[in-house]
């Protein structure tokens, strides 16, 4: 582990325990803004859409496709590839 992944280690643990500003002494800057702004690992999160995943399981189990969602374009595509107005 490098001097800095250890120093952003040390950062974000504190920062999770709401010690942003012991943080900052412990890493010797004199503004908190610094180490948010460069240590603090924020976690990235994603929305859960595990119930909309599920469904591709269960149709590859039952070997069908998925219904596919109607377009909201105010156009289709021809065969030949050109677009068309609704």
């Amino acid at each position: 582990m490098s001097p800095h992944v250890f120093r952003k280690t040390v950062a974000t643990v504190l920062s999770g325990q709401g010690l942003v500003t012991e943080a900052a002494a412990q890493l010797g800057h004199a503004d908190e803004s610094t180490t948010r702004k460069f240590y603090v690992q924020m976690p990235s999160t994603a929305p859960d859409v595990s119930h909309a995943l599920e469904i591709l399981i269960r149709a590859d189990e039952l070997s069908i496709e998925p219904a596919a969602e109607p377009s909201s374009a105010p156009w289709t595509t021809q065969s030949d590839g050109r677009c068309a107005g609704r």
